[in-house]
Parts: C-alpha cells; structure tokens; sequence
C-alpha cells in the first residue's frame, strides 16, 4: 500500500515570498492539524501558489482522514484549533488556504484567511431569538449567563437574575427558545450569528415527535380535511384569493 499525501495549498503566496521562519510556521501547524506525527513526514513545497505537502504512512491515514473530517464538522476541538491559527495566519499573509488529499477529487477544508474579511459586515443590532438545550446556568454579578447547545453550537446570553431562576427549572431539559435583542454578523457563508445577546422571555418548545404533532392536530379538529388532494386544493385556492 503506497504511501499517501495530503497537501496544504496557500493561495496567494508564492514560496519565494514566505519567509524561511514563516514557511516553518506553517509547517508545524499543518503538522498539527494532520496529527499522526510519527508518521507523518515531509515531502515538497512547490511552487505556483505555495504548496506545502506532507506524506503518511499507510498505517495512519485512516486516523488522519478521521481527524480532518471532524475538523472539518467542527467535532474536534483541538484539530479545530489548529485551524484557527491557519486562518489567522493566512489572513495576516493576505492568502487563503486549501487542503486536499492527492488522488481524491474535491476539497477536504477550505480556510478562507483573508477572504473571510471581504463577506464581514458591521454587526447589526435587531430582536431576535437562540434556541437549543440549556447547560449552563450562572453569574457573580448583576447579570447571570445562559449557555444554550444546539446541535454541534452552544450560544451564551446575558440574562437578569430572575430569568435565570426560571431557567434553571429547564436545566438540561427540553428545548428552549429565548427571546430578546442582540448584536449579529453575517458570516462568509452568508449565516447571521449572534454576537452578543440579552434574553428578556423565553418559550419552552414542544418536544413532540412530527406523528404526536399530527394526532393533537387531528384531535383539535385539523383544517377540516380528509386528505391530503383535498388540503392542496384549500391551499391553492387561498393563494388564489
């Protein structure tokens, strides 16, 4: 089984433009973000566009494909890390990076660097909404902090004193979707994320499965329909109005 390599592109700097240390930079970051250390190995920089590319040996990849997939799905806090250090650094170089594995088409991690600067806007401050599992409850001053997990995100908002005594009823229980006003970014990919947030109601979220949602439906009467060509048909003509 050959050997396999995965290469590390910056794209907007040519190797005779990065510097000897910052090239090393580089290079033990990549490093970390592959792991698999002792068997791991250097291979070339190329030119064009700065081409760092490492070798693995066949014992590791699988680790390796592992780890850069959960990087990627941000399930692995520190390849995550390592990450983060190569955006920074890609955007203090004016580059952006690409991480590939040779012999598979497509892109393993697209690190924007400093083309991520270009998509930020000013946060924009506007009513809204977090929702998710509270798991954390707290604070030592005359505010308490709210810590809600959805999916793979936690988002942490101010809340007062007496909001957080009705939280924590629902500590690490049903859904929550707290309500108030904060400050959000758009990011690269276009997503509205909160900045900061202060909570001043929140709802508990039915957690009711799609079937137990449709039986109380059915039970309170529904739309009055007996299929579902006859609710189309209600549809279609409400449009029509």
């Amino acid at each position: 089984m050959d050997n396999t390599t995965f290469t590390l592109r910056i794209e907007g700097v040519a190797p005779d433009d990065l510097p000897l240390r910052r090239l090393a930079a580089y290079l033990d970051e990549f490093a970390r973000l592959l792991g698999e250390e002792a068997s791991t190995r250097f291979e070339s920089v190329s030119a064009g566009s700065t081409k760092i590319v490492a070798r693995t040996l066949p014992i590791a990849v699988p680790k390796v494909r592992e780890r850069l997939a959960a990087a990627r799905d941000g399930a692995s806090p520190d390849a995550c890390k390592s990450i983060d250090r190569l955006d920074a650094m890609l955007s203090a170089d004016n580059a952006s990076g690409i991480l590939s594995e040779e012999g598979r088409p497509g892109v393993i991690i697209r690190i924007p660097g400093a083309n991520a600067r270009t998509a930020q806007l000013p946060p924009v401050a506007e009513t809204g909404f977090l929702q998710g599992e509270l798991i954390r409850i707290g604070g030592r001053d005359e505010t308490a902090h709210a810590t809600l997990r959805d999916g793979d995100r936690t988002y942490t908002c101010v809340v007062s004193h007496d909001l957080a005594r009705e939280l924590g009823k629902y500590l690490f229980g049903p859904q929550l979707r707290l309500h108030g006003r904060g400050r959000w970014r758009r990011s690269a990919e276009g997503a509205w994320e909160p900045v900061d947030f202060r909570a001043a109601e929140f709802d508990v979220l039915d957690s009711a499965s799609l079937a137990e949602a449709a039986k109380k439906l059915r039970a309170a009467g529904g739309f009055g329909h007996q299929d579902a060509v006859e609710a189309w048909r209600t549809m279609r003509d409400l449009r029509a109005e």
